[in-house]
């Protein structure tokens, strides 16, 4: 697809827990959210699943960046209109703050905050 309305018209693969309705979402040139209508040829609750019968050119797939950068990186998918995708949904480390934080888990969101930080998948 070389424009987001393209979508339509290809075979789609699509993940509901995602999102339950058959609706993948774009930004226009301005930012603004753009909701593109597909016909899913397979509607699958599993991410690996769908992954693989993308690779296998099976349908077009829209998943997370992690769940994608195997397959991106070593060259069995491409991944398509770049230029429209939304902004990336932002990853959080919760935890209770103050007197009653150990140390080990200070220590371990210091840890994970670092290898999320400089995790390419995850921009």
């Amino acid at each position: 697809p070389t424009r987001v309305a393209d979508l339509a018209t290809l075979p789609a693969i699509h993940t509901p827990p995602l999102d339950a309705k058959p609706v993948w979402r774009f930004v226009d040139g301005e930012g603004r959210a753009l909701d593109v209508p597909i016909a899913p040829r397979l509607r699958i609750n599993s991410i690996e699943a769908a992954r693989d019968l993308a690779c296998q050119g099976r349908g077009m797939v829209r998943l997370y960046s992690y769940q994608l950068a195997d397959a991106l990186r070593d060259g069995r998918l491409e991944a398509v209109l770049q230029e429209a995708a939304p902004p990336p949904v932002p990853i959080h480390l919760l935890h209770r703050e103050g007197r009653f934080v150990s140390s080990k888990l200070r220590a371990f969101v210091d840890f994970a905050a670092a290898r999320l930080r400089a995790d390419p998948a995850l921009r």
